[in-house]
């Protein structure tokens, strides 16, 4: 599994996404809504925003999404698992949201079916930074998931 490195390319990227969710329009990154997320930084303080893939959640607790670390714990994960919440910025409106970490059992089962439901591109682009394949039993997927966390975001309630 290789460590996660931003690529000149990928940094220009988010900044173009960036721009047209910050401007309302409609942005899919490979066919997955993606969205901005905002998060205070653990050590600054400072707003951190970064361009993030969002799932639907239809666990029937209302509207949520399922956010996940393809790779791996970098510093938006560090950061919302240290505040908690976040702002969205998403098809126009932007909104608080509560953030709930999943346990490596609870979020494996996501975490494979995400991956192994994902585009070619998209599951090119991850692959090197996991060391399970989409077949593989979900133990595997359990132990994947410490490494990949993924978190259930809800709309917070004022």
């Amino acid at each position: 599994m290789r460590t996660y490195h931003h690529s000149t390319g990928l940094r220009i990227a988010n900044r173009v996404m960036t721009i047209l969710i910050k401007l309302g329009l409609p942005v899919r990154g490979s066919g997955v809504p993606t969205a901005l997320l905002t998060v205070p930084g653990r050590k600054s303080g400072l707003p951190r925003t970064t361009p993030i893939a969002l799932l639907p959640d239809n666990d029937g607790e209302g509207e949520g999404w399922r956010l996940m670390a393809p790779y791996g714990v970098v510093d938006w994960v560090k950061n919302l698992r240290a505040a908690g919440s976040a702002t969205l910025t998403w098809r126009g409106s932007t909104f608080d949201v509560t953030a709930h970490e999943l346990t490596p059992t609870e979020g494996a089962p996501l975490l494979r079916d995400a991956v192994a439901n994902a585009s070619p591109m998209l599951r090119k682009a991850f692959a090197p930074y996991f060391s399970t394949s989409p077949d593989a039993p979900l133990t595997d997927w359990e132990a994947e998931a410490s490494h990949h966390p993924v978190f259930k975001l809800r709309r917070a309630t004022h």
